[in-house]
């Protein structure tokens, strides 16, 4: 069973507030009757990053019984920030939980935290991930835009969207895999253009020539009608990101 930390709601498995849990099961991958935690990766290795960068990393329960997930301490810089506190949780045997980190670069000289989880695995109850990464030299947009998907690709999907939508990290359920389409190069048009999305009601997650009614603008913008605000790190997309994509759908959303 596979359980992911998505911030909006809850669903079941003793999570933190406001998180959501997906699952998936898997096979228990040891047969000892004590919980067993194990982490991957043990270092999260954002690289050179420009504005602020999305990563994720796994807790699982390799045990034969349920994993209480302890105190979760942060230590070194703060320039790392956990988007779900998993502290409290419950992880069932042979289930993971994805946890969200977002790194926001302030200084040249490079970053490096760690993060600590507590829990009930008597042979190992502290586990420790290092978090490191670098600031990348500032990305200077053209003067003006053209409006093309390319454009959206290079300075909005990739930057700041793949991260998370992209076809390895969606949910294996039927009823949310359109609510994170793979924003990939070569994915994003199908994926988006004309696309309902499943929140209901019809709406296109991009409509031609009609940004205000495009879920994708919603979501990029303060108060969407569903869910949070994406993407869920840092304060938003800048003003000249979110005129790039607005004048993309306004103009036809062109392939």
């Amino acid at each position: 069973m596979i359980v992911l930390f998505l911030t909006g709601c809850v669903d079941a498995v003793s999570p933190p507030d406001e998180t959501l849990f997906t699952m998936q099961d898997t096979a228990v991958t040891s047969p000892a009757t004590d919980p067993a935690l194990a982490i991957d990766p043990l270092v999260v290795d954002f690289g050179e990053v420009s504005g602020t960068a999305a990563a994720h990393f796994t807790l699982s329960n390799t045990g034969g019984s349920d994993l209480i997930l302890g105190d979760t301490t942060q230590d070194g810089s703060a320039n790392f920030t956990l988007e779900v506190d998993p502290s409290g949780s419950v992880i069932s045997p042979g289930a993971s939980a994805v946890v969200p980190v977002s790194y926001t670069p302030t200084g040249i000289s490079g970053d490096k935290g760690m993060v600590t989880f507590s829990s009930n695995d008597p042979i190992a109850p502290t586990a420790t991930i290092t978090l490191q990464g670098n600031i990348e030299e500032a990305v200077s947009y053209p003067e003006t835009w053209s409006y093309t998907l390319d454009e959206v690709q290079s300075y909005v999907f990739d930057p700041y969207c793949t991260t998370c939508h992209n076809p390895d990290w969606e949910p294996d359920v039927a009823d949310r895999v359109k609510t994170i389409p793979s924003l990939e190069a070569g994915d994003a048009y199908d994926s988006l253009v004309g696309q309902e999305t499943l929140h209901g009601g019809g709406a296109l997650l991009v409509e031609p020539g009609e940004p205000t009614q495009s879920v994708l603008m919603q979501k990029l913008g303060p108060t969407p009608p569903m869910g949070s605000t994406m993407p869920p790190f840092g304060n938003g997309l800048d003003v000249l990101l979110l005129d790039l994509v607005e004048g993309w759908i306004r103009d036809g959303a062109p392939p």
